[in-house]
């Protein structure tokens, strides 16, 4: 799954990527990946920012029949925000 949003001085991007390996007729390994990036200018007076996170959730499955299973999931989640500001910062507030 990807994709892309634009506007005015700002774009965000997307991609999340799953797996799922059948190990048994009953347990598998499964999970995804997903990285978004938001990127936005602001002009010459403003902050600009870029916002990057980044997730990635593996799991396992066993399947005891039809309406029972047991299932083990980890999420592994990081962020981060770089900000500048451009202008005279003195008369900010």
């Amino acid at each position: 799954m990807g994709g892309s949003v634009s506007q005015d001085d700002r774009w965000q991007a997307r991609v999340k990527i799953f797996a799922d390996l059948q190990l048994t007729e009953s347990a598998s390994l499964f999970g995804y990946a997903y990285q978004q990036i938001d990127h936005r200018r602001s002009g010459g007076t403003q902050n600009d920012r870029d916002v990057n996170s980044f997730q990635f959730e593996p799991g396992a499955q066993y399947i005891i029949n039809d309406s029972t299973g047991v299932w083990f999931r980890n999420l592994f989640s990081s962020g981060w925000l770089d900000c500048e500001q451009w202008g005279d910062t003195k008369n900010k507030k």
